[in-house]
């Protein structure tokens, strides 16, 4: 461990000087090691509701004027230093820029296989007494869920009913990607857990690609095989959507009507998300 007294001894290259001993923390997937931020701990605040309300007169019974959520929480806190006083605040500015560059940020930390959708709610930076070390600490709301699942099937499996399992405690955006050979001019898609719903895509025959994306809230068509739907255009106008498809928690089912076997490729994708 290299001496942070001594200015001539430490410098900007902390990675080969001094060994990690916080767990990794990745904000969009950038490693805020790069930025010398060095975790000490972070703190999960569940969901919280409090309710106001007052007894009916002469009743037992209660009028509830609101309930007030608070929602799930992240606190995190670094060490983050610099071989000079510019560098460390620079260092500073670079995990904050990280924690707010988009909203929501996804953060993973080496020690649980969950990641978090985070927006930064506060900020608080105090002197350390070491040179130019700093603890910051950052608060946010998040979201706790698994990494993405995504699912393949092929035409014999999509002309049959298709079972999925989401492991997640609460129901989960999900984005259905399929492939059709444009026999049929309009296609059904299903989903659902005791029943379903079903959301039927007119004028398919046009394009060869199609997706209803409950992920971002996009309904899209196109004409190359393109994971990421570059090229793609809105195609909300063909459809009767009125909600973007979900997954339940537990065993949902998916299943294609009316054109099945028009549809040659279905890609699926969703988290697993969690209450707390």
């Amino acid at each position: 461990m290299s001496n942070y007294f001594d200015r001539e001894v430490y410098d900007s290259n902390f990675q080969i000087q001094d060994n990690q001993i916080g767990y990794p923390v990745f904000v969009n997937g950038i490693n805020v090691y790069e930025y010398n931020a060095d975790l000490i701990e972070y703190d999960l605040k569940p969901a919280k509701i409090s309710y106001d309300a007052f007894k009916k007169i002469g009743k037992y019974s209660y009028i509830v004027n609101q309930y007030k959520n608070r929602d799930n929480g992240i606190e995190f806190s670094f060490y983050v230093g610099g071989a000079t006083y510019t560098e460390a605040q620079l260092n500073i500015n670079k995990l904050i820029r990280d924690f707010q560059k988009d909203a929501p940020v996804v953060v993973n930390v080496g020690d649980s296989e969950f990641e978090y959708l985070c927006i930064l709610t506060d900020v608080s930076i105090s002197d350390t007494k070491v040179l130019h070390f700093y603890k910051v600490d950052i608060s946010t709301i998040a979201v706790k869920r698994l990494p993405l699942v995504e699912l393949k099937y092929t035409t014999t499996e999509i002309a049959s009913e298709i079972k999925i399992y989401n492991s997640g405690s609460v129901e989960s955006g999900l984005l259905a990607f399929w492939h059709s050979t444009k026999r049929g001019n309009t296609i059904k898609f299903a989903y659902g857990q005791e029943s379903y719903t079903t959301i039927t895509v007119s004028n398919a025959n046009l394009y060869n690609y199609h997706v209803i994306d409950g992920l971002d809230g996009k309904v899209l068509r196109g004409s190359a095989n393109s994971p990421i739907f570059d090229g793609y255009v809105n195609n909300f106008i063909n459809t009767d959507l009125y909600q973007f498809p979900v997954v339940g928690p537990g065993d949902n089912k998916i299943k294609f009507t009316q054109t099945s076997g028009d549809i040659t490729e279905l890609t699926l994708r969703y988290y697993p998300t969690f209450l707390v």
